[in-house]
């Protein structure tokens, strides 16, 4: 995918923004590393939502339906390259017309008026930038699963802004535990005197967090998730390093002043 990215780029210069899918070659670290460099803002369709990309999604129908077929790869390659400047630049489309509304042919859209894409700042390398790197991996990294968690230690964290397959870094201190995202700390949390009691919990619709057979009214959104750490006879729910909840001994809740 970075290569496809690369010769557009190269080509056409950065676009103001690029609209996709969340498929995994989009929400990929590397891809999205590519982008952050060259400063293209990505923008994801709704899940389940075909229309917010019609256009690339119209001209996959017409592909499917018409390009050559080859038993032979090499083949295959020169009859789709042959096909698609034949649709680009010969085949006459209504839906893309001029100033007085004659048809045009689909290239027609590259050339009638400036392009807002730049071009790439000199100062980046290109080839060090579209370069595929392999994340570093160790004893201290656990990768982001598909419900973007990871597992440290017999405990589940969640990182709701990262994707399946990026490379968390743990670092462990006396009292916390940092997880670094490309040398980013994206979440903190003190380290329990226990941590065998540690959770995490989602927060439901209306606030409320279900922790042993009760419900918990927490002043958070929908979604939100936190850290349920037991000290002493006491369980403490966090968001981030903040307490927002005290469970006493007693089983009762108090909300943290």
């Amino acid at each position: 995918m970075e290569l496809s990215v690369k010769a557009a780029v190269l080509t056409y210069g950065v676009p103001q923004r690029l609209v996709c899918d969340r498929g995994s070659q989009f929400t990929c670290s590397e891809f999205r590393r590519v982008c952050a460099v060259i400063q293209l803002a990505v923008d994801y369709a709704p899940p389940q939502y075909p229309q917010y990309k019609g256009k690339i999604e119209r001209f996959f129908r017409t592909a499917r339906s018409e390009m050559p077929r080859a038993q032979v790869p090499e083949i295959a390659a020169g009859l789709h390259a042959i096909w698609i400047a034949e649709y680009n630049h010969d085949r006459i489309h209504s839906r893309v017309t001029d100033a007085a509304g004659h048809a045009q042919v689909p290239a027609f859209r590259l050339r009638w008026k400036p392009s807002a894409a730049r071009p790439l700042p000199p100062a980046i390398s290109v080839d060090d930038v579209f370069h595929v790197q392999r994340p570093h991996t160790g004893p201290h990294t656990r990768q982001v699963n598909a419900a973007r968690c990871i597992s440290y230690r017999k405990q589940s964290y969640h990182f709701p802004e990262l994707h399946k397959g990026d490379i968390i870094e743990v670092n462990e201190s006396k009292d916390q535990i940092d997880f670094a995202y490309l040398g980013n700390v994206v979440q903190s949390i003190r380290k329990p005197l226990r941590r065998h009691t540690a959770t995490t919990r989602k927060v439901q619709t209306g606030g409320l967090v279900k922790f042993k057979q009760q419900r918990i009214q927490l002043d958070l959104p929908k979604g939100t998730y936190v850290v349920v750490l037991r000290e002493g006879q006491d369980y403490l729910f966090y968001l981030g390093d903040q307490v927002v909840f005290r469970m006493t001994g007693q089983e009762k809740c108090h909300p943290c002043i």
